[in-house]
């Protein structure tokens, strides 16, 4: 039990400094702007609303099936993708897409590599 919590907080760790370094590369190469908040602010209203629901429905539908893992890939794959879409079509010249794009697929197979070692 012990050696999982270990692995996994070793692997989360892992993740972290690596999404730190390509966040850092994408912000140099493609010359986009850090924010002052330390979390994405939703683009437009819509954009708030829809997350909002989004994520109701995960907390609605872990609670009746029980399968976070499961649920979180799906849940991280359709709120990246959202996230993504409301950035580029309404704020393209900041190009924060780019950075969700990182984040959401290293969180993605964070928990992929979390629900194989679990099987």
């Amino acid at each position: 039990m012990v050696r999982h919590v270990v692995f996994y907080i070793l692997l989360a760790i892992l993740f972290a400094v690596l999404a730190f370094f390509a966040e850092s590369l994408i912000r140099k190469k493609w010359a986009v702007v850090a924010d002052d908040s330390p979390h994405p602010r939703p683009v437009n209203k819509t954009q708030l609303i829809i997350e909002t629901i989004l994520i109701a429905l995960f907390l609605i539908l872990i609670g009746f099936y029980g399968q976070p893992l499961v649920f979180a890939i799906i849940f991280i794959v359709i709120f990246t993708a959202v996230r993504m879409l409301f950035e580029w079509k309404y704020a393209r010249v900041k190009k924060d897409y780019l950075i969700t794009l990182v984040w959401g697929a290293l969180i993605v197979l964070f928990l992929l590599i979390a629900l194989i070692s679990r099987l």
